[in-house]
This record gives structure tokens, C-alpha cells and sequence, in this order.
């Protein structure tokens, strides 16, 4: 079951990587139009906050969102069911589903046996907020993966333990 919202775990998750202070959180959901009163926040609104986030308080931030939003966000999976890897292949892409509205798929997985890839090409969102969601999922999973930059576009997971 969809969660009734996104704006709430959005929100609340800005503000703890903004050491938890609510005006600024405020002044870039205000500059870029999301209202806390509605049940949805577009993709568009929230890639646009995250990258202007980026650009004035930096990634390091903006990974700090990432990783919050891994530690509270709804989806059809239970940790640990699964291992880490598993849950990349079988359930990464079934939470982000799960927490958006008209996208499908945000993560193109593959491994060469030992590692784990992660293509971003399709996913909008910043490449620092993705690196603290998949921080994020590895610590819910209570593993520890070095996540590196490969390319643009894809990151690659490589486990330590």
C-alpha cells in the first residue's frame, strides 16, 4: 500500500539535515513552491529544492537527506528479510515506486558477481542524495558498503561488511 504522502518524510527529512532548523528548511520548501499542506510533493519540486540545497549548503547536506529518507521510508519490504544485496536487487526500486506517484523505476541494478552498480541514468534526483539513501538502506541493513562514483551516472556498491 502507497503511504497516504511524501511531504511529511520530504520535509521532516530537510529539516534534520539542516540540524534540525526549521527556517531555513522553510526558505527552500518556499522557494520552490512546496506546500506542507499537500499530500504529494511533485519529483520536480523536490529535485528542484535538493539541487538548489546543494548548491548553497552543499552535497554533504543533501546526502544528509538521502540517508534520513532511507531511515523512514514506507514500502511494501521488511528489513531484514532480505540481505542488503538482496534488497538492492529485489526491493529498491519497489520503495521508490512505492514513494512516488507515476514513476516506475529509478535505479537500473547490476553486479559483476562481487560489487553491485547502480545505474542513475533514469533518476532525477542529485547524485549526493542518492549516495545517502543507498548509505542510508545499507545502515537500516546494518551493513557497511563503500559507495563510489564510477561514472555520472552510476554508482558502484562494494561491501566491507
Amino acid at each position: 500500500m502507497q503511504p497516504k504522502s511524501n511531504t511529511s518524510i520530504f520535509t521532516q527529512s530537510l529539516q534534520v539535515a539542516l540540524c534540525g532548523n526549521k527556517l531555513l528548511a522553510e526558505y527552500f520548501t518556499l522557494k520552490h513552491n512546496v506546500n506542507i499542506k499537500e499530500e504529494w510533493i511533485s519529483t520536480a519540486k523536490m529535485v528542484d529544492t535538493l539541487c538548489h540545497m546543494e548548491e548553497k549548503v552543499g552535497a554533504a547536506t543533501v546526502h544528509k537527506v538521502g540517508a534520513h529518507i532511507a531511515s523512514i521510508a514506507q514500502g511494501p519490504y521488511q528489513i531484514g528479510r532480505n540481505s542488503f544485496q538482496k534488497f538492492l536487487v529485489e526491493d529498491l526500486n519497489e520503495v521508490y515506486r512505492h514513494n512516488h506517484q507515476l514513476l516506475h523505476e529509478g535505479f537500473k541494478i547490476s553486479t559483476d558477481g562481487t560489487n553491485f552498480y547502480l545505474n542513475l541514468m533514469d533518476n532525477p534526483y542529485p547524485l549526493s542524495f542518492n549516495k545517502g539513501l543507498i548509505r542510508g538502506f545499507s545502515f537500516k541493513h546494518n551493513t557497511l558498503n563503500n559507495i563510489y562514483e564510477v561514472d555520472k551516472e552510476i554508482l558502484k556498491i562494494e561491501k566491507v561488511i
